[in-house]
């Protein structure tokens, strides 16, 4: 059975990603989903004075589960089963480490679909997850 990672933003690109994914699943054989939310590490100074490392800790947490809330809800609807992860750390870097942890045979991620000129220029996480995975990488539009 292929095993895809499904980075969720929360954008409609992540969405539509996630509506790709069901009708490939719906195609063809089953799927293991991994839907994984990547919250940045909050370390500024303004945030840390007033509230502690766990606590800070606690609501990106939640801030990442409420964010795979409506691609959870599109697999239920579909039938479709798969495991949330909500993690902390660089997007990129943690998209790629966790499908290589899972051993993933692909990810499936949507783009905000900023222009090459825009990704020459500030660089993009789906280029970013490109080059650092092993694996292919779907970019849904």
């Amino acid at each position: 059975m292929l095993k895809a990672l499904v980075p969720i933003d929360g954008s409609r690109n992540s969405m539509r990603a996630i509506r790709h994914l069901i009708d490939l699943v719906r195609e063809r054989e089953p799927m293991e989903i991994h839907l994984l939310n990547v919250q940045e590490a909050a370390d500024a100074w303004e945030v840390r004075r007033f509230l502690k490392v766990n606590e800070i800790r606690r609501r990106q947490l939640e801030h990442g589960k409420q964010r795979l809330k409506d691609a959870e809800a599109l697999l239920d609807r579909a039938g479709i089963r798969y495991q949330s992860h909500v993690l902390i750390g660089d997007v990129a870097a943690t998209i790629a480490r966790l499908a290589k942890r899972q051993r993933c045979d692909k990810i499936i991620m949507g783009t905000r679909g900023m222009g090459t000129v825009g990704n020459l220029i500030l660089g993009s996480v789906a280029t970013k997850v490109i080059h650092l995975s092993q694996i292919p990488v779907t970019l849904v539009k």
